[in-house]
């Protein structure tokens, strides 16, 4: 005999599996979505009410659950890693929780706190190195955006300033060597010439290491050197008119090392080194000729007569 007490309670388990249906169905739509940590969660409090889903829906839990043991255990490391300091090996382990579960908005929030670290780093290391860089601390300057680099191995813009800071302590060196070897000419020549000369290298070495600030001396030093190879050239003319040869040497060197192949007064320049090694040669100082054509080959590396001129010249002094 059916009892009202008997059919409220059959629509009340009814209503139940119904719950419970919907109940496993958002768990599938938030595991397939990819919100693995909410799927996780609504099955737990099912099964702490006694109710199972479907095998098929149960191993989507599985799977969900697993997801997100990998991901805890990818952030359980960035943490050690950001207590450690270590903020890139913390960005890479976050970076990876996030491509095993993208909706991980804990690891996600924790990722920006880190990336937002790095980047107060970051700009810190490149404020400072720029201040060194303006003090002409070059290598220290090169040190600190080193420092930036291991915290953005991916940032090709300081990979760019490490390059062009590397360059110019290249050229600095060269620089260097060039001016050590124009100081130990300009012992041979004019005080007053080589005073001024001594000063011009000391104020482009200073001027190169200072990065932009130095670079805004650059034009007036370049007027300075123009200046003095107009100098040293009318000196060397005027020695080799009074056949005093040994001192047109010592300024025409002192001159060739001091310009370059795009100044006006090159070409003249090259000539009279050519001239003037010619007599040299003829007086039988070789090795005063021989540095007098390197030099001038130098600004006009093409030029077939001193090319010539110099393999004679090896020749004359292999055999002495």
């Amino acid at each position: 005999m059916v009892t009202e007490a008997g059919v409220a309670d059959d629509l009340s388990k009814s209503k139940i599996e119904d719950e419970t249906l919907a109940q496993c169905t958002k768990i599938l739509q938030l595991s397939q979505a990819g919100e693995h940590q909410s799927a996780v969660e609504l099955a737990d409090k099912l099964n702490k009410k006694g109710y199972k889903c479907p095998a098929e829906i149960a191993k989507r839990v599985d799977c969900s659950k697993a997801k997100l043991n990998q991901a805890n255990a990818y952030v359980l490391e960035a943490l050690k890693r950001k207590k450690e300091g270590k903020l890139p090996e913390a960005q890479a382990n976050l970076r990876k929780a996030l491509e095993i579960y993208p909706k991980y908005y804990w690891a996600r929030n924790l990722l920006k706190k880190v990336e937002r670290s790095i980047n107060v780093q970051l700009n810190g290391l490149r404020e400072e190195s720029r201040n060194l860089e303006a003090n002409g601390d070059l290598d220290g300057a090169l040190s600190l955006i080193q420092d930036a680099i291991a915290l953005s191995p991916a940032d090709n813009e300081l990979k760019a300033e490490a390059a062009r800071l590397q360059g110019t302590m290249n050229r600095l060196q060269q620089t260097e060597k060039k001016q050590t070897y124009i100081k130990e000419i300009t012992t041979h020549i004019d005080p007053p010439l080589s005073d001024e000369i001594q000063k011009l290298l000391e104020d482009e070495a200073a001027a190169q290491c200072r990065g932009e600030d130095g670079a805004k001396q650059l034009p007036a030093l370049r007027e300075r050197r123009q200046e003095i190879i107009r100098k040293g050239f009318k000196t060397a003319r005027e020695a080799e008119q009074k056949d005093n040869l040994e001192r047109a040497a010592d300024h025409t060197m002192c001159v060739l090392e001091l310009s370059t192949a795009e100044e006006l007064l090159t070409s003249d320049i090259v000539e009279f080194a050519r001239l003037l090694g010619l007599k040299l040669f003829s007086a039988g100082n070789f090795s005063t000729a021989r540095a007098l054509w390197k030099g001038a080959l130098r600004l006009s590396p093409d030029n077939i007569r001193l090319q010539k001129y110099l393999a004679e010249v090896e020749e004359r002094l292999d055999n002495l």
